[in-house]
């Protein structure tokens, strides 16, 4: 009986461990929030998260949703991600780069102070 209870509870834990989290802020005009559910509950999101901190992303059509911070598999806080354009696509989620460079927080200071 022990190893049963043990055993549901590693299954729970490494579930919860290794689930991704967002929350749709609202709905743009192209997604429902069920394809939006589904996919990003399909997709691998690792790369995409911060460790301690959310993540705001945009959708083609206008859909918000914040990626909650995963520490298991996040980019630490400090990284800057390269400006990208989300879409969906059936159930598949994707990631459109950019030609932007991608900045230090201070290369960003820099180019701000450049422009004043």
């Amino acid at each position: 009986m022990k190893k049963t209870i043990l055993f549901c509870l590693g299954i729970l834990f490494t579930t919860l461990g290794f689930s991704q989290e967002f929350e749709i802020k609202s709905v743009g005009t192209n997604y429902t929030s069920t394809q939006i559910e589904n996919t990003l509950n399909s997709a691998n999101l690792c790369n995409w998260v911060y460790q301690d901190k959310s993540r705001k992303i945009t959708l083609d059509d206008g859909a918000k949703v914040t990626l909650l911070p995963n520490n298991s598999c996040g980019q630490l806080s400090d990284h800057v991600f390269t400006s990208v354009e989300w879409s969906i696509t059936g159930t598949t989620l994707m990631i459109g780069h950019s030609y932007e460079p991608t900045l230090t927080k201070q290369q960003k200071q820099i180019l701000k102070e450049t422009k004043q």
